[in-house]
């Protein structure tokens, strides 16, 4: 992690990463030249653990060669879909359950981490950071993103105010805290009162925020139609 280190160099940063796109791209790539010939098939009950097991080699051979794991394992991820749709069909259900146990995993660390002394550790400068992320840096953010979309002020307002999931974060702070670096406990105290303030704020709004929209002006007048014709049927029958 380049962050906070003191003996960067550009050269082996860039070799890193070009490293990780290599990884990514050759490693599935002959993994699924293999996987077509006849002594490296798999059986259709196999097939779905094929991606896994191509994702866990390119983690390995990242680890071996110090390549960028992040760029590897994006660039897997696109080399399997480009050239292996067999194997992303078959994987799709599969990789699903897979992420959500991963993420289930990530947010029960992530949980064990926080304590009510770290969340005073911050101080209010940390809660006010957070604050600030949530209600001003985001939804502007966003808002900008969503110009000439079409979507109504009502609509971008509530997209303003949820944003994306989050999950990201859970996993960028573990990893600044394993990093090592001087300010690594710091950055994940602030990043840990973020994410609790978000689940906070925005547990606590969804309700209100679904009912707002709750109302004839937000519902597509092609459902109003299909609702109306099926009170109709019902009120004949």
């Amino acid at each position: 992690m380049a962050a906070g280190s003191d003996d960067l160099h550009l050269g082996s940063l860039a070799l890193e990463l070009a490293l990780g796109v290599f990884i990514g791209i050759a490693i599935p790539w002959t993994a699924i030249k293999l996987e077509r010939l006849r002594w490296f098939a798999a059986s259709t009950a196999y097939e779905p653990l094929n991606a896994l097991a191509i994702g866990l080699l390119v983690l390995a051979v990242g680890k071996a060669t110090h390549g960028n794991l992040f760029l590897a394992a994006f660039s897997a991820g696109i080399t399997v879909a480009t050239f292996g749709q067999r194997q992303r069909e078959s994987f799709e259900h599969f990789g699903e359950l897979i992420a959500e146990v991963f993420k289930l995993a990530a947010l029960l660390v992530f949980g064990a981490l926080i304590t009510p002394a770290l969340l005073g550790m911050v101080g209010w400068q940390g809660w006010l950071f957070a604050l600030l992320a949530l209600t001003l840096a985001r939804p502007i953010a966003i808002w900008l993103s969503f110009l000439r979309s079409g979507l109504s002020m009502r609509e971008q307002a509530a997209v303003a105010w949820f944003g994306p999931k989050g999950f990201a974060s859970v996993v960028y702070g573990l990893l600044v805290l394993g990093s090592g670096i001087a300010v690594g406990e710091q950055v994940f105290q602030i990043v840990a009162v973020t994410i609790v303030a978000s689940i906070s704020l925005h547990s606590s709004t969804d309700i209100v925020v679904a009912r707002w929209f709750d109302d004839e002006r937000a519902v597509p007048a092609w459902y109003g139609g299909v609702s109306r014709r099926l009170r109709g049927s019902k009120d004949s029958s």
